[in-house]
């Protein structure tokens, strides 16, 4: 059964498709209760501004709190990403500001007597100057928090169609420089760690690439990308036996990896241990036994 529910022995998410999940796992269960009440919070004041609401101001709060609700509804399958989620908080505040008692008619009044009545007008300046003013605050904050974002996603994206010259000392310098630009914006994201040692590993800057991985599984030990590249990191050198402890992390982490797994076994195999070669091949052989896998473990070092 859990063969047939794979996608594939090397195929590796890191999202949950469920925007609770991914909470829980990346921010801990204290984030994911406040999530919940802000969530919880939204949706009662939401019915409550149904209910109080007629006319075609009813027609709008059922308008945006029925899109907040198609936005919820998606995330439980969905990743918590900018380019989405940026519309179930922007929707969550119009929901909110429409549950204020007489929100719309508040805001029509208001209009009147400032028309009407100069006496008051200083007094609505005021207000209207410390509004603009919190706004510019937020706009502030949410520029401070997603320029980075945006500027580490160019970074990357410049670096994934940067080539070297010549592999030159020069230039290979100044490609790793390129590579590095978008971990050294976001240091915190492993993402972009990760992406940023292939790339080095595919230039050939491999120690440069085993620096930045082991920085990353430092923050995250469970990171299957970095472990894999990590191990690939030996692999390609023709330095197997180095291999041997990030492959035995990937099959402690992905224990039903038969690819894995015969990378762990030839890496095995190639430091002498060929008791511990075949008992890998008996491994693979025990779930996966007409894989491709299994056959050239069974031949290169039995099982």
């Amino acid at each position: 059964v859990t063969q047939t529910l794979r996608r594939g022995p090397g195929d590796a998410s890191d999202a949950a498709h469920n925007v609770l999940i991914h909470i829980a796992a990346t921010s801990g269960i204290f984030a994911l209760i406040l999530y919940l009440l802000l969530i919880g919070t939204i949706i009662w004041l939401g019915l409550r501004a149904l209910r109080s609401a007629s006319g075609r101001r009813q027609l709008m709060v059922a308008a945006v709190f029925g899109a907040w609700m198609a936005y919820q509804i998606q995330s439980l399958i969905s990743i918590d990403n900018l380019g989405i989620a940026v519309w179930g908080w922007l929707l969550g505040g119009v929901v909110v500001g429409l549950a204020q008692p007489e929100f719309v008619e508040r805001i029509a009044v208001r209009s009147r007597k400032r028309a009407k009545d100069n006496a008051k007008r200083t007094e609505e300046q005021r207000s209207l100057l410390i509004g603009i003013s919190l706004a510019a605050v937020f706009a502030i904050i949410s520029l401070i928090l997603t320029v980075p974002m945006f500027a580490a996603d160019l970074a990357m994206q410049i670096a994934n169609g940067t080539r070297p010259a010549t592999n030159s000392a020069g230039d290979l310098a100044s490609l790793k420089s390129v590579i590095l630009r978008a971990p050294d914006i976001r240091p915190s994201e492993p993402y972009y760690e990760t992406t940023a040692a292939h790339l080095l590993l595919v230039a050939g800057l491999t120690q440069d690439a085993r620096i930045l991985l082991q920085k990353d599984l430092r923050m995250d030990p469970r990171d299957y990308v970095a472990w894999e590249y990590l191990a690939l990191s030996y692999e390609g050198t023709n330095s197997r036996p180095g291999a041997i402890p990030a492959r035995q992390r990937i099959a402690q982490i992905d224990p039903y990896n038969y690819e894995s797994l015969l990378e762990l076994g030839r890496d095995l195999n190639a430091a002498g241990d060929l008791l511990g070669a075949k008992a890998i091949s008996a491994r693979i052989n025990s779930f996966a036994p007409n894989t491709a896998e299994a056959k050239a473990a069974q031949a290169e070092f039995g099982g």
